[in-house]
């Protein structure tokens, strides 16, 4: 019994070791396997179905969302933004008639919409579960964990559940009218009939069916759990022995047929077998961790073969694998880990075929044999060949020559494996050799450690000095051909004369220079050489070079080999990998990991073309062997497309409701959506994607443009227009596409562009045109207004200053009793005088809107009793009786132009009054406002005049031919002033009877603004601790453009001070500058530089800040006085005025600047509380003083310097400010300390507190200290103890 048992279970283990050995061999098979995973833009890895649509896009669907793959880029969608399910796990991808339907996990079907690339939701029922679905005449079955589900496309109608006893319906497949459904208990296969389904067999009814298909002989393929596959036959049914499932459990997940009609089966931990019609495995594909080139995982879900025979494998939850059936036309040689039937090191640096076909590779480590069975030998193991680098593999008199770095040239016992030298006697071998070449006896030798040499026989000849050979090479006619790292030398055998190669057109530059690489083209004489510029051409025949230099061209990088194929191709390993170059149309194509080529660098002198047409090419990626001619040519792509538009760089779709833009002939944009970017995009699965784009916006792009590195085009700020898009590429041949990609693109006008905006345009332009001759004579009647209130004011000014000079002398002269009237008279003139400029002035600010107001509370009643105290004279002349009555009331008015309204109607009253007659003035008070009226029995205003009386230049016609003079500015300037305040005038009058003039202003201040309220402030200044100025010589700028105000005011001031003069700003500042005054009184409208250009120059130079400033001007208003103040002056007095106050402002002005002095005597300074740049200046002063006290070396001088003053100007600074020398601050600063001390530290010797205020001698220090405080110190220091 245990005997039986143990053959048994011999025969199985035997049975196993033959099929593994066996579907070890048929894996060992070559193939090219590429992958797609998330890092390439899958949502996930876990993949549950394809299909392509009808434009060519593949679709996988998913656990977590759809994918769209045009072989470029994967392009994501999530179900949940186009349905109202939440789950994007996707179980079924449909194409049916062209339509794309995609099944979600939780009863979810969309359909997809070409035209808007978007879906549509046809039904949601997620108490549904999907797992499986196939279509079948317009009718969707879903296949549900318990039973079936039936969609009706055409009524969009959802039908009940079938069959619920069918558990796990896993897989549904159409065959005719039949519909066959993998069930947990077997196969059922049902009849469909006009909407109906019918059971009619169930097929493995025993067995839990995972997988199922039909093969082109209507045989169905059924894939279990744990059973194995089967084939159900008619009756017949058949197991395929792929595994022996009573030994271990294999689930069969999905089965699929090739292009051959052979079975693809995917096993779980078995990978896929490809089985053949007569049920044998002829490949059989698993995953090996020692390879490159293999599947990822054994554990395939799903297969999808398309049209090529590709197979895309679904493979766990990390993407898919494209497995291509065909064999890789590259055979790539590396090193393959735990594999020691391969090359044994990766960096091949030289390569031969011997006579028996036998391949030699040269490497870092040795030299590695592959024979013609596959068979790998190393020789390695010798001294000299372990760890050394085998450059150069040749045939020399019968036996293999080695070029070594290091070891020189060897040959190889291949029994053994013993090297030995070759030129082992020779005195003047090379031991670093690069490149070798043999011909009958001849044997050419180049390296690093001596010029290329000449062995015949084995017996040394000659050497040729040509640097570090890389490459040797036999021409026609005795010569020799060298590459080196000096450039390309041609060598005769004849007389072994050297010559070395160069273009004439690049003698200084030697562009051949850094040789790798040299192949003669004997049929065509020419000659190709490779170095690190790339590949150059020598034609023999015509003595000409060629430097290839396109765009192409300088993608090869450094060229280390380079051989032709039989066809005339030129193939070139290069840093940048492997070339193929078409000489007749010059196209270079780069071959890489798309056609199945796994090393992308080579390097110098590992090429050789074997006898059976193949090439080999090595470096450090190992090497691969080839046959040009299997290679496949580049198809063309499918039609192009455009992905990603973007108008003003946002998705299209959010802009414009165009949907996809490749359904659309035509592209209508407004005007601002004219910034557009696209992506051109061909469906490329396999092959190398290496298509090159060319684009051509006509209307904007003047040629076509074509790109190599982008496929993306971008248009910024395109005019309006039509234009016309064409995109064509160019394969990886170089061959253009049949296809091309056309679209009008149309960018509309903006509104303001089109015809009805033209019309506008000329409507409205016409009422500029009228409407700019209005403004034209507007304008010029302005100008002359201007021009003529200009006039006004300049003869105002003028006119000032000579009332000024009057006022002035008037002043000056003896009041004597004889003389007292026309005194009186004079006076009273010039006042009037005086007024009547004031009143010109206020009308050119009225005119230019700059009347402000200074308003303070003021009694009515006292006020009009002191203006009209100044008529009185007029009054006596015209024997004119003047009543006021007024209650004792306040009211809110600026009291200037307040009094300039009064005044004005006052002395119109007196002026057009008869006389004899009577002026009464009465005012009326409310709660709300005041009535001021001023009635007379005068000439009166016509009636129709009456309404024009308030504006400019306006006088009634009687008073016109009465002959009384006017200017019929008043009452303007009247009515202004009273609105002003918010308040009216009114005017009630009768021809030849008399007028009456309302004024009516609003009690309390809460209608003016508060920049319109004068803040009155009273400044306490103790002066008695100030000593007086006057009589201290202090020193004056004049500076005044009238030579005989100038003379009066000097004559006045005189009398107190040193006054120096100037008669206009540019000559005063002059004088400020070099003067150094102690105060300047200047005018304002002058000539060259006028008074407030003079100030501001003043008060920016730090060394004239200090002194102060005042204006004098006939310009009175708040508005001029602040902008006066802005620029730094000090005071402003407004003319006409008295000589008093002229000197009462300056006296004010010296004594603040005294009292600012203060400051220099006082101990705690807070440095952020300066008001001036003068006593900012003065503290800096003060504290450098302070923190130097007791420094011996502290002198003035430094003290300028830290000031940047010159010694002069920080006197007269010093001196302006504080009245004291720079000597002077300095001892009353260290004697203000030695107080402190005295007062703080009793104890103290009187030398150690002269010390420690900065006196280096005690008895000088009591000196000065009894000048200064009528004290010696020791008298102080008894008078602090009591």
């Amino acid at each position: 019994m245990l005997i039986n048992i143990v053959m048994a279970f011999t025969n199985r283990f035997l049975k196993l070791f033959v099929v593994l050995f066996v579907l070890h061999s048929l894996n060992a098979q070559a193939y090219q396997v590429k992958h797609l995973s998330i890092e390439d833009g899958l949502s996930n890895g876990t993949v549950n179905a394809f299909a392509t649509d009808s434009l060519g896009y593949m679709w996988l669907g998913t656990s977590i969302g759809l994918n769209r793959y045009s072989g470029y880029e994967i392009k994501q969608y999530s179900i949940s933004d186009f349905s109202n399910t939440k789950n994007n796990n996707i179980k079924e991808v449909i194409n049916y008639n062209g339509e794309l339907y995609i099944v979600g996990r939780d009863g979810v079907l969309l359909k997809y919409r070409y035209h808007q690339n978007d879906f549509v939701e046809l039904f949601y029922q997620p108490t549904f579960q999907f797992i499986s679905a196939c279509v079948i005449d317009n009718k969707i079955i879903f296949g549900l964990a318990q039973g079936l589900l039936m969609y009706d496309l055409d009524k969009k109608k959802l039908g009940e559940v079938m069959y619920s006893d069918f558990t796990f319906n896993r897989r549904l497949i159409v065959q005719e009218q039949s519909v066959y459904s993998a069930t947990s208990k077997g196969v059922v296969v049902f009849d469909y009939e006009q909407g109906n389904l019918n059971v009619v067999d169930t097929l493995l009814s025993d067995k839990d069916i995972t997988a199922l298909s039909i093969d082109d002989k209507n045989r169905v393929w059924i894939g279990t759990e744990r059973d194995g596959l089967f084939i159900k036959d008619n009756d017949k049914t058949i197991l395929v022995p792929l595994f022996n499932s009573s030994l271990k459990t294999y689930s069969v997940r999905d089965i699929a047929f090739n292009a051959n009609k052979d079975a693809v089966i995917a096993v779980d931990r078995l990978g896929l077998y490809v089985v053949d019609k007569s049920l044998k495995v002829r490949h059989h594909f698993m995953n090996d961790p020692d390879q490159k080139n293999t599947l990822r995982q054994n554990n395939i879900n799903r297969i999808f073969i398309d049209k090529t025979d590709v197979y895309w494998l679904a493979v766990g939850e990390i993407g898919v694998d494209l497995l291509y059936s065909k064999d890789n036309p590259f055979d790539n040689i590396s090193h393959v880990l735990n594999e020691k039937n391969s090359i044994h090191n990766n960096i091949i640096r030289s390569i031969y075929e011997d006579e028996e076909k036998n391949l030699w590779f040269g490497t870092e480590d040795g030299v590695g044999r592959r024979s013609k069975d596959g068979t790998w030998s190393h020789f390695n193991k010798s001294l000299k060949l372990e760890k050394t680098s085998v450059l150069s593999i040749n045939e020399y008199q019968g036996e293999l020559i080695f070029g070594t770095y290091g070891e020189g040239l060897l040959t190889i016992n291949s029994l053994s494996g013993y090297a030995s030298e070759l030129l082992k006697n020779q005195q003047k071998k090379l031991n670093l050799i690069f490149s070798t070449f043999t011909k009958d006896d001849e044997l050419w030798v180049g390296g690093n450690d001596g010029p290329l040499s000449l062995y015949n026989k084995g017996e040394f000849v000659q050497r040729f000095p040509s640097g570090i050979i890389k490459c040797i090479l036999e021409g026609a006619d005795d010569f020799m051909y060298v590459a080196s790292a000096a450039g390309v030398y041609r060598l005769n055998k004849r007389n072994y004369s050297f010559q070395k190669l160069e273009d004439p057109q690049y003698l200084n530059q030697n562009v051949l220079g850094s040789a790798h690489a040299l192949y003669l083209d004997l049929n065509q004489k020419i000659l190709w050489i490779g170095n690190n510029a790339g590949i150059h051409s020598y034609d023999l025949k015509e003595n000409e070079f060629k430097h290839y230099d396109s765009q192409d061209a300088r993608k090869l990088g450094i060229v280390y080999s380079i051989q032709q194929d039989n066809d005339g191709f030129l193939w070139m390993g290069t840093s940048t990998g492997l070339w193929r170059f078409n000489l007749q149309d010059s196209f270079f194509r780069q071959y890489g990991q798309e056609e199945g080529l796994e090393a992308n660098e080579f390097g110098f002198g590992a090429s050789t073309k074997l006898r059976d047409g193949r090439l080999a090419f090595g470096g450090p990626d190992g090497a691969v062997i080839f046959d040009p001619e299997e290679l496949e040519q580049d198809a063309f792509a499918s039609n192009l497309f455009v992905s990603d538009f973007k108008i003003n760089g946002v998705q299209s779709n959010s802009i414009i409701n165009a949907g996809d833009i490749n359904y659309q002939n035509k592209l209508a944009l407004d005007y601002d959506q004219n910034s557009l970017s696209f992506t051109a995009e061909v469906l490329k699965f396999h092959g190398p994607k290496k298509d090159v784009f060319q684009w051509q916006l006509i209307g904007s792009d003047e040629n076509p443009i074509l790109s190599e590195d982008s496929r993306t085009v971008s248009y910024s700020n395109l005019p309006s227009g039509t234009y016309i898009l064409n995109i064509t590429s160019f394969n990886a041949d170089g061959v253009q596409s049949p296809h091309v990609y056309r679209k009008e693109i149309i960018i509309k006008k903006p509104f303001w562009k089109t015809w009805w905006a033209y019309i506008g345009y000329f409507f409205i332009l016409g009422a500029l045109g009228v409407l700019i001759i209005l403004t034209g004579r507007a304008k010029n009647q302005q100008r002359f207004s201007d021009e003529k209130i200009k006039f006004f004011v300049d003869v105002a000014h003028d006119i000032r200053t000579p009332v000024t000079l009057i006022q002035l002398l008037i002043n000056q002269l003896p009041p004597e009793d004889s003389n007292k009237d026309a005194f009186e008279l004079i006076k009273r003139n010039a006042n009037s005088l005086s007024e009547y400029v004031s009143q010109l002035l206020e009308f050119q600010k009225s005119e230019r809107q700059k009347l402000k107001l200074s308003v303070e509370e003021v009694k009515i009643k006292s006020l009009l009793k002191l203006l009209v105290s100044d008529f009185q004279p007029l009054l006596e002349r015209k024997s004119m009786d003047l009543e006021v009555k007024a209650p004792d009331v306040n009211i809110w008015v600026d009291k200037n132009k307040m009094s300039s309204v009064i005044n004005n109607l006052i002395s119109n009253a007196i002026k057009y009054g008869e006389e004899g007659g009577s002026i009464k003035i009465l005012v009326k008070s409310n709660e709300e406002n005041i009535k001021i009226k001023f009635s007379d029995n005068g000439l009166g205003v016509p009636e129709k005049q009456q309404k024009q009386i308030f504006t400019r230049f306006t006088r009634g016609d009687n008073v016109n031919h009465s002959g009384i003079s006017g200017s019929g500015i008043g009452l303007m300037l009247a009515k202004r002033i009273v609105e002003l305040h918010q308040g009216k005038i009114s005017l009630q009058s009768k021809e030849n009877i008399g007028s009456t003039f309302i004024v009516e202003l609003q009690k309390g201040s809460k209608h003016f603004k508060n920049d319109e309220i004068k803040i009155i402030e009273t400044i306490d200044i103790d002066y008695d601790k100030i000593p007086d100025i006057i009589g201290e010589n202090k020193l004056a700028l004049l500076v005044e453009d009238n030579e005989d105000l100038r003379a009066i005011i000097k004559a006045e001031l005189d009398k107190s001070y040193r006054v120096i003069e100037a008669p206009n700003g540019k000559e005063g500042l002059v004088l400020a500058i070099e003067k150094n005054p102690d105060i300047i009184i200047t005018d304002v409208m002058m000539p060259l530089m006028n008074g407030k250009e003079l100030c501001k120059i003043i008060k920016s130079n730090i060394k004239t800040s200090h002194i102060p400033v005042v204006m004098i001007t006939a310009l009175g208003d708040v508005e001029d006085k602040v902008e006066g103040l802005d620029v730094g002056a000090d005071a402003y007095v407004e003319k006409p005025f008295s000589i008093e106050v002229l000197k009462a402002t300056i006296n004010n002005l010296l004594r603040t600047r005294r009292a600012l002095g203060s400051i220099a005597g006082k101990e705690n300074i807070k440095k952020a509380n300066y008001t001036s740049p003068d006593e900012q200046f003065l503290s800096s002063a003060v504290e450098l003083i302070k923190e130097n006290i007791t420094e011996r070396n502290f002198t003035i001088d430094v003290l300028c310097e830290k000031l940047g003053f010159s010694r002069s100007n920080l006197f007269r600074k010093l001196k302006g400010l504080t009245g004291m020398t720079p000597s002077d601050l300095i001892i009353k600063i260290k004697l203000n300390h030695a107080v402190e001390l005295f007062k703080s530290n009793q104890n103290m010797r009187i030398a150690d507190i002269a010390y420690e205020s900065g006196f280096h001698d005690p008895k000088y220090f009591s000196t000065v200290f009894k000048k200064f405080y009528g004290k010696t110190p020791k008298q102080f220091m008894k008078s602090q103890e009591n």
